[in-house]
């Protein structure tokens, strides 16, 4: 419904050749916030606002008044193209830029305008130092530099933060944390009650303790909005739509009775300083991963969201998502690195075996997939799983993965991806990012 009203306002403003918006700025005394998306029109539009004076009010937005300079610069339109142009731009500038998109920014990446920064032996030098062989990388870094290598750029080395926005609801990112924090609650008060393990018999009082444990995490947040209201009967659950994703998560736990892992760690943190919500249990030193015939240690931290043990010292690990997860093949690329360093990391911590990782889907439709799991993982968990090829083999791959990565940041090379399509649909980063799908077929890289 949302999606619909919006377009239909998105109609009405494109139909009228002059549109005038507005928003009150108080209530009495009481000051109010402009809706996000008013702010976005504000902002793309470079609206002049309602003044007395004779001066020519703006025939078009900043962005189609860039559009028609380009279109006048690319047909040698020079003065044309001033009239499209802001005061404070000089054209020669332009000019300057427009030739730089048109002969560097085509075919593979291999100049500074690309993020291509290893000829620069000052940069290489200083990213030297900086991700020296001390240093302690987390698994979600490098996947974002396996993922992009300009966004690990504009996020970890120039240290970028996109501006915050009013939001009528949860982010995805605080979704997840709420999801994450009461599910890390729930257990923790669930174990100092005596119990272990969520079974059909004590599935009831599991529910009444997850209930009040959402009303109490929800309570925190004061939205007022439709959307909060949905988000809310989602996880609560009501009796016109049924039970809520913790009441259903508790469901699918009760599935794993017979299975010998108990749930043990929960927001286990390694390398890092530990704080309010990490497990007890939690170490502060950094994980170093070797291999046979490895040139330096791979240095990691990170936190892994719950940690399943058996008595006989087999453990698996599981990493709660509320969206989207990566498949087995992303691991195989080296795309995805969390669940096997993961893996790694906690059996150096502990001495015990890790046989299994995975995601636990906390959305409508609660279930696990596990992407990585050996012959004993499979026997240990009590839903039917498959046994990943070439176990042992994928772990340490995902190891060597990673050291590629820091040696290619070290020398400076943060490209854009050469894809058809952008690999991260939600980047923070997408107001100013230059990818181009078309530069793969420059590339002549389609298989």
């Amino acid at each position: 419904i949302l999606h619909e009203e919006e377009y239909y306002f998105l109609t009405a403003l494109l139909s009228a050749e002059k549109v005038y918006l507005s928003a009150p700025l108080a209530e009495g005394d009481k000051p109010l916030l402009t809706s996000a998306f008013f702010e976005r029109i504000r902002e793309n539009c470079s609206p002049e606002g309602w003044k007395n004076s004779n001066e020519r009010a703006p025939s078009c937005s900043r962005c189609i008044a860039a559009i028609h300079a380009g279109e006048c610069i690319g047909a040698d339109l020079t003065c044309q193209a001033v009239e499209w142009t802001a005061n404070s731009h000089i054209i020669d500038d332009l000019v300057s830029r427009v030739n730089m998109e048109r002969y560097f920014r085509t075919g593979f990446s291999d100049s500074p305008y690309d993020g291509m920064l290893s000829g620069d032996e000052q940069i290489s030098s200083t990213l030297s130092e900086w991700y020296s062989p001390e240093h302690v990388y987390s698994p979600t870094s490098l996947e974002t530099y396996a993922q992009c290598p300009f966004r690990f750029f504009l996020k970890n080395v120039v240290h970028l933060e996109e501006l915050p926005e009013v939001e009528p609801n949860l982010s995805a990112a605080d979704r997840g944390m709420v999801i994450h924090d009461i599910l890390t609650t729930f257990y923790r008060r669930w174990r100092a009650c005596g119990q272990s393990k969520v079974s059909l018999s004590t599935l009831t009082e599991a529910v009444e303790l997850m209930r009040a444990i959402v009303e109490e995490e929800l309570a925190r947040y004061s939205f007022k909005s439709p959307l909060w209201e949905a988000t809310c009967i989602q996880m609560k659950g009501c009796e016109h739509t049924g039970p809520g994703y913790f009441e259903r998560f508790l469901d699918r736990e009760s599935n794993e009775e017979e299975s010998p892992l108990t749930p043990s760690f929960f927001e286990f943190s390694f390398g890092m300083e530990r704080g309010m919500s990490d497990d007890p249990a939690s170490v502060e030193e950094a994980v170093e991963l070797t291999g046979a015939g490895a040139s330096e240690p791979l240095r990691i931290r990170g936190m892994i969201d719950r940690i399943d043990i058996s008595p006989d010292g087999f453990f698996l690990i599981y990493d709660y998502k509320s969206g989207t997860h990566p498949k087995f093949k992303d691991i195989e690329k080296g795309k995805a690195l969390q669940l096997p360093l993961y893996l790694l990391a906690f059996e150096s911590v502990s001495g015990k075996r890790g046989v299994a990782a995975g995601y636990y889907k906390i959305r409508k439709n609660i279930e696990t997939q596990m992407l990585l799991c050996d012959e004993i993982g499979k026997d240990l968990i009590a839903t039917r799983t498959r046994i990943s090829p070439d176990f042992t083999g994928t772990l340490d791959r995902s190891r060597q993965f990673a050291l590629e990565y820091i040696g290619r940041i070290r020398k400076g090379e943060f490209p854009l991806p050469h894809e058809e399509r952008c690999p991260n649909t939600y980047c923070e980063f997408r107001r100013i990012c230059r990818f181009n799908p078309y530069r793969v077929f420059e590339s002549e890289e389609v298989t």
